[in-house]
């Protein structure tokens, strides 16, 4: 017969007793051997102290697998405390006066203060011996950080490991910080080490932006993700169209006032940036690096690199190793070791053997090429000037001098500082030389010399 009572006070049961305990309970006669075992080890698993309690209790005995156990019925505040995590729900299960496993029903909650972590469920399951506890039906963990960041995660079914302070997730997962929204299946997440990581390709959504990769970790309280194997973003800005502003006003009469800012022009302007890994950070400022082969593509420009940094909303680049800049609306694409790019001034400067390709518009072939020390181009002028050791190689003349100027609306590129012009066998010095690159012509003036034995 059933031993049954009901205690309408609190009740509470401490013990601190090493009992491991399968949940088959199938294997209860190895437990005694495993036990005594592992206590002559030094590497024995140390067990939090639980306590246990409610207002209402009820005892019965109950048959698990083939054997009695008791079975403590809490409820009324009943609540499980294992080390510094509370569990608490409408009606907790304990098997056993060792609080060995638990069944948590109705408004199931977890806190975890030394960790910041609260946790909400339908029901769940406590495990002593696994130091766990599994919520179901859409569980939900929040974090509150110090700096006042939060994050909170839904999935499926999730596995918190008490001691460790780390959670599995399984099925759908979203994630939902001040700076990001994640998506995506299975995650663990590192308290300890302030990283969640999902690994079966997640999407990463931030203003203006949308991420994806083959794996990602973020972390919370650095405001940092790491997108890795096929990063990608896409990013949609609306900016200053400054060409067409520039034409209204020279069209429309400012009356002693600038216009406001519904009258001003913007276009839409989607960024493609991708790479092996991608490392995106918002301390001290927001910054973007894409390491591998990194390649940024807008509508008229496109960056490629081994290494890509871009910061203030993607307005400042520095790319490195191999780079190449196209700008397929100028006809002009640039190559060297490293460049930088501020896309607000349309400024551009390129150093390590840096190289300019003039290209021909329909089908963007090499019509003549530009080499110096240093290049800077000014897109607000349209000018490319390069200094030192300058090189002009069109399909017929070689061109030489200390600095030069390209005007990209004239393509006329304008050679000073002791130039000289090859052709064949016959070099020709002058003042100034000037070069239409794509034409293929050249006119020198200021004074001729002709050069070596050819007088042709």
């Amino acid at each position: 017969m059933k031993l049954v009572f009901v205690i309408l006070i609190f009740a509470t049961r401490i013990f601190s007793q090493e009992v491991f305990f399968p949940k088959s309970l199938e294997n209860l006669n190895e437990r005694q051997t495993n036990n005594e075992a592992s206590k002559n080890s030094n590497d024995k698993k140390k067990l939090n102290p639980v306590t246990w309690g409610g207002n209402e209790l009820t005892q019965e005995e109950r048959i698990w697998n083939g054997f009695s156990f008791k079975t403590y019925i809490l409820g009324g505040g009943a609540f499980i405390q294992s080390g510094n995590v509370r569990l608490m729900a409408n009606s907790i299960e304990v098997l056993g006066d060792d609080a060995l496993q638990g069944r948590l029903k109705g408004m199931v909650k977890v806190e975890d203060p030394s960790n910041g972590v609260f946790l909400l469920a339908s029901n769940g399951f406590y495990d002593k011996n696994s130091d766990t506890v599994t919520l179901e039906n859409n569980p939900t963990l929040t974090q509150n950080k110090k700096d006042g960041k939060a994050v909170r995660i839904k999935c499926d079914e999730l596995v918190r490991h008490l001691e460790e302070g780390r959670t599995v997730f399984s099925g759908k997962v979203s994630v939902v910080s001040n700076d990001f929204q994640l998506f995506g299946e299975n995650a663990i997440f590192f308290e300890k080490d302030d990283k969640i990581e999902l690994s079966d390709k997640p999407f990463v959504f931030a203003k203006s932006k949308f991420l994806q990769s083959e794996y990602v970790a973020f972390y919370v309280n650095l405001g940092k993700i790491v997108l890795d194997k096929n990063a990608l973003i896409y990013q949609v800005d609306y900016k200053k169209d400054i060409e067409k502003q520039k034409d209204r006003d020279e069209k429309k009469e400012i009356k002693g006032k600038k216009e406001g800012i519904e009258n001003q022009e913007f276009q839409r302007q989607l960024t493609i940036f991708s790479g092996d890994q991608l490392i995106h950070s918002s301390k001290p400022e927001t910054q973007t690096s894409m390491i591998g082969n990194a390649n940024m593509i807008r509508e008229e420009e496109e960056f490629q690199a081994d290494q890509i940094q871009s910061s203030n909303n993607n307005n400042l680049v520095k790319a490195t190793g191999k780079v190449i800049f196209l700008d397929k609306k100028n006809l002009i694409r640039m190559e060297s070791d490293t460049a930088i790019h501020n896309e607000e001034e349309k400024y551009s400067k390129s150093f390590g053997q840096p190289v300019v390709y003039f290209l021909e518009k329909e089908t963007l072939d090499e019509k003549g090429k530009l080499k110096a020390e240093v290049l800077e181009r000014f897109g607000l002028k349209k000018e490319i000037v390069c200094r030192g050791n300058v090189i002009v190689d069109t399909q017929s003349n070689q061109a030489q001098g200390e600095y030069a100027t390209f005007y990209e609306e004239e393509e006329k590129l304008v050679i000073e500082g002791n130039p000289r012009l090859k052709r064949d066998n016959t070099t020709v010095s002058a003042g100034k030389i000037l070069v239409y690159p794509r034409d293929d012509k050249a006119y020198l003036t200021d004074g001729l010399k002709v050069l070596g034995e050819d007088k042709k």
